[in-house]
């Protein structure tokens, strides 16, 4: 996998248009390192990605989005209508994480 490469500025301000909810710690991340490969081997992604791409018609309604994987089915995900972060497993549940864990727990 490539090395990470940080998004423009103008880059973020398109993903907070096309996505005005998103963490600030992951927009802060993609500034910062960019998408692809973290040190802990976990992917994050240049921008949201629907449920239903991964796991197929048992996420076509869901609201939320992906916003990274670990390589083994689980994705890292955030539902815009609550602020909450959590991961879908590789069956495509949902399981939201506990108050206070965030983007930068996942990533680490």
């Amino acid at each position: 996998m490539s090395q990470p490469k940080p998004l423009t500025d103008s880059e973020i301000a398109a993903l907070l248009d096309q996505y005005p909810q998103l963490p600030q710690a992951y927009l802060q991340y993609l500034r910062d390192i960019g998408s692809g490969e973290a040190p802990s081997g976990k992917v994050i992604y240049k921008q949201p990605m629907h449920p239903s791409y991964v796991y197929g018609a048992r996420c076509a309604t869901s609201n939320m989005w992906l916003l990274g994987d670990d390589t083994q089915g689980y994705c890292f995900g955030f539902d815009p209508t609550t602020g909450q972060v959590g991961e879908f497993s590789p069956r495509g549940a949902w399981e939201p994480w506990s108050s206070g864990e965030g983007f930068l727990d996942y990533v680490n």
